[in-house]
């Protein structure tokens, strides 16, 4: 799967490895079905700043779904997905599961979720 950081430098970017969570995530024989959007190298707050496409509330299309990480919550709130992982450094991933109605949680750094 590509990794873009949703920016253009990096279109095409090919990862040698996964990402811990979603090491775990296949380990446990679960189904990794895609990718969502976020601003571009995780560094925006409404989602708009991606350098692909824009991410709009599934509840109000007027309305940003905020944080960086907005594409993961758009997608479980939407009903595309039950779970959806991103990243979460400055509520990027509690403040939009918080505009879309769904929960976002960051587990204290250390602790291992998938057990």
């Amino acid at each position: 799967m590509s990794s873009t950081g949703r920016s253009r430098i990096l279109e095409g970017y090919l990862s040698p490895f996964n990402i811990t969570a979603v090491k775990r995530v296949k380990e446990l024989s679960a189904i990794v079905v895609g990718k969502t959007n976020l601003d571009e190298f995780g560094m925006g707050s409404t989602t708009e700043g991606s350098a692909f496409q824009v991410t709009t509330n599934p509840w109000d299309l007027s309305r940003v779904i905020g944080g960086s990480s907005g594409g993961s919550a758009a997608a479980v709130s939407a009903r595309q997905c039950v779970v959806s992982l991103g990243s979460d450094t400055s509520e990027s991933m509690r403040q939009p599961a918080s505009f879309c109605g769904v929960v976002g949680l960051k587990p204290t750094y250390g602790i291992c979720v998938f057990t």
